[in-house]
């Protein structure tokens, strides 16, 4: 939804498409009113307990928490760092606090216009060590060999 982050996801992803720089895979579901490339997977629902398989089966490399509401504690940016996986979000509230504290976690400066912040996230990825970072990451290869250990965040 609006809240967290559907236009960005959206504009990311076209942006994405036209570059062909990396796929986009949503896990969870978008809005409707925000349209995504046919390129992007839409994973839907999942638990906790799915990750490690979602990542060995889309060659998920990092992640954009693109949240933009200020929320108290993301359990979502939680997860998401104890993968080990670099994750990229907006400095906002806890999302925020808890990716400046991991040393996988990036801050992107929200500039309240969804074309400059899609353009924020992408120029945060390409700043990642690896760009366009591998399908094959090491992660997803513990994962699908059934070797996938979540870190402490």
């Amino acid at each position: 939804n609006a809240q967290k982050g559907a236009s960005i996801v959206a504009a990311l992803a076209h942006r994405l498409a036209q570059s062909a720089e990396a796929r986009v895979v949503v896990l969870g579901e978008v809005a409707p009113e925000c349209p995504l490339p046919r390129s992007v997977t839409v994973v839907g629902g999942y638990t906790l307990a799915d990750l490690p398989h979602l990542v060995a089966r889309h060659g998920i490399g990092c992640w954009v928490i693109p949240s933009l509401w200020p929320e108290t504690f993301s359990y979502v940016t939680q997860e998401s760092l104890a993968t080990g996986l670099p994750c990229l979000g907006f400095d906002l509230g806890g999302q925020g606090d808890a990716l400046r504290r991991a040393s996988n976690g990036r801050v992107v400066a929200l500039r309240n216009d969804v074309r400059a912040d899609a353009e924020a996230i992408l120029a945060a990825l390409r700043a990642l060590p690896g760009w366009p970072l591998e399908q094959d990451t090491a992660v997803s290869k513990q994962a699908r060999l059934g070797g996938f250990r979540w870190g402490r965040v």
